[in-house]
């Protein structure tokens, strides 16, 4: 029964019949590469089989419904007679072999002695030939895959590729591609992200897919959010129409994978200017949210927030409108403090440092031994405000440590950022020498311009800069560790009009907060912290709704794995 059950069916009238053989459905390759163009001439090879491109569909249709096994066996040997026919029909018109030919003619009428005319050939076929040997045992091409063997059925009647009308796939990601096979890709597809594979399975997509077609890949939600994918993803709009998607990243979509989800449609052309999507808030499943409607934005809307796709699908349109209009009436805080940075590395194997080295954290100590060791500083210690050093380590700096950071950001007048921004942005004044990891950010005091460290600290810690972070940038809502990056400092939006006596009072505000403090680390100053919300409000021209909707935000996080 198993056999009968492998090969056979019932159809309505109750009667057996034969299962089609769907295993020609099945292919087998690495479907990134392939050996051939897509534009290649198929005619000629075909011609040897003194048969025409209709002919050969009809026969990969005829191998789906043989009936025996003979039958079977004869379609498959014609369908690999002529793969191999178009392989040797491209090498014979490779220009390689061409240019072979054409010297081996012109050493004959040169008409030299016999022996030096082998020579000359023997020599130059042999060259040709390694050639040939290195390009076909290329590892990158080892299971290279031919779409046009694969799928006549998408050529026309000339041989022409047409694409597929509908590519669905869940590609690989995670692969370390290296070597050869980097090369190869790189050259085929283009430069991807972080040379990470589903990108490129995107833009394979685009090249075999026919105009107008549509892709929908479930992919990881790193295309939302990935810091280095941020030119990608505007290649991206302007490439593709992106006719849904929806952001998984709330919810496990497999159970037996860490990483988070998102599934995309796409149109291949570049003409429309919508971006469409579901609503993700508070969603627990995929079918929760394709049971959501269908809803569109402008593609400006992805390309304003493009560093962070994920939050378009979760913001109200209140809160679009906002992180918009703070966007455009702003200057990047890298225009006016352009000294920033993230702490030290002390350890880091890829330096060179031993695993012995690394687990006992030689260059740490809870002693100070000499002058050589420093105040280490721990993220926490790094307050709304002010820092407050922990006094349990020294490092010692003279060491050879992994990566070190320019002396001058452990000294002097600067504001420390702690980089886990749970439940807001904390981030405090000092002018004490410490040192620290990446856990802290740290932004440089600048004489070159007319804004002051003391309104710096007053404005990211008021509640329209953990508002703003949060509907923002990249890793604002990484679940129970949600980050600020040094690029979402270097690109804070700071008011362009300092002109108004609105920042004088921001500072005189603060350095109340900061001689309270220093009086008594516990000081109640929420007072003067409410005050400077408000003085905030009116330095970026907030109206009364802007401010409820500030306000009123929950700020919510994610785990974006």
């Amino acid at each position: 029964m198993d056999r009968v059950a492998k090969n056979a069916y019932y159809n309505d009238s109750k009667q057996l019949e034969t299962l089609p053989n769907i295993d020609i459905n099945i292919k087998v390759g690495n479907s990134l590469l392939s050996r051939f163009s897509l534009d290649e001439d198929l005619k000629n090879s075909l011609k040897r089989r003194k048969l025409t491109l209709a002919q050969y569909r009809d026969a990969v249709d005829s191998y789906k419904n043989a009936k025996t096994k003979d039958q079977k066996y004869q379609m498959e040997q014609l369908i690999s007679d002529v793969k191999n026919d178009f392989c040797t029909e491209i090498f014979y018109h490779d220009p390689k072999a061409i240019k072979l030919a054409n010297l081996k003619a012109e050493i004959t009428l040169l008409e030299l002695p016999q022996t030096l005319l082998d020579e000359l050939i023997n020599e130059k076929e042999a060259r040709e030939k390694k050639q040939q040997k290195l390009s076909k045992n290329n590892k990158a091409y080892e299971n290279s895959f031919e779409w046009r063997f694969e799928f006549p059925e998408i050529l026309d009647d000339k041989g022409c590729f047409q694409g597929f009308d509908v590519i669905v796939g869940n590609p690989p990601y995670g692969v370390s591609v290296t070597g050869e096979s980097r090369k190869a890709l790189v050259k085929s597809l283009g430069k991807v992200p972080d040379f990470e594979i589903y990108y490129w399975f995107i833009n394979l997509g685009k090249k075999i897919l026919r105009k107008n077609g549509q892709l929908s890949f479930i992919i990881p939600n790193t295309l939302l959010f990935n810091v280095f994918a941020q030119a990608y993803r505007l290649e991206m709009l302007k490439n593709w129409t992106f006719e849904e998607v929806v952001d998984c990243t709330d919810f496990v979509v497999f159970s037996d994978a860490s990483v988070r989800n998102v599934v995309i449609r796409c149109s291949n052309n570049s003409d429309g200017n919508r971006f469409g999507y579901r609503e993700t808030s508070k969603a627990k499943s995929l079918m929760e949210i394709f049971e959501r409607p269908l809803l569109h934005v402008d593609s400006s809307v992805a390309k304003e927030n493009n560093s962070n796709w994920g939050l378009i699908f979760k913001s109200s349109a209140d809160v679009a409108a906002l992180v918009a209009k703070i966007k455009r009436q702003s200057t990047p805080l890298q225009t006016y403090f352009p000294e920033t940075s993230q702490g030290l590395i002390a350890y880091d194997k890829h330096a060179g440092q031993s695993d012995d080295l690394i687990k006992k954290r030689v260059f740490h100590s809870t002693v100070m031994h000499s002058q050589d060791y420093k105040p280490w500083l721990y993220g926490e210690d790094v307050r709304r405000y002010s820092v407050a050093w922990n006094a349990k380590e020294y490092i010692n700096c003279s060491g050879n440590i992994a990566n070190p950071r320019k002396s001058i950001y452990f000294s002097g007048k600067r504001v420390l950022i702690r980089e886990i921004t749970n439940p807001g942005i904390y981030a405090g004044y000092t002018q004490d020498e410490l040192y620290f990891d990446p856990s802290v950010i740290v932004v440089m005091d600048s004489l070159n311009c007319n804004f002051t460290l003391y309104s710096l600290l007053g404005i990211l810690n008021s509640k329209l800069a953990t508002f703003f972070h949060f509907n923002s940038s990249p890793k604002a809502t990484k679940g129970t560790f949600p980050k600020i990056l040094v690029y979402d400092i270097n690109n804070f939006p700071l008011p362009r009009d300092l002109s108004s006596g609105i920042c004088l009072l921001i500072d005189g505000k603060v350095s109340e907060i900061l001689k309270m403090r220093n009086v008594d680390s516990s000081s109640d100053t929420s007072a003067l912290e409410d005050e400077v919300n408000r003085l905030v409000y009116q330095l970026y021209g907030l109206t009364p709704q802007e401010i409820s909707t500030v306000e009123g935000t929950e700020v919510t996080t994610l785990d974006c794995v």
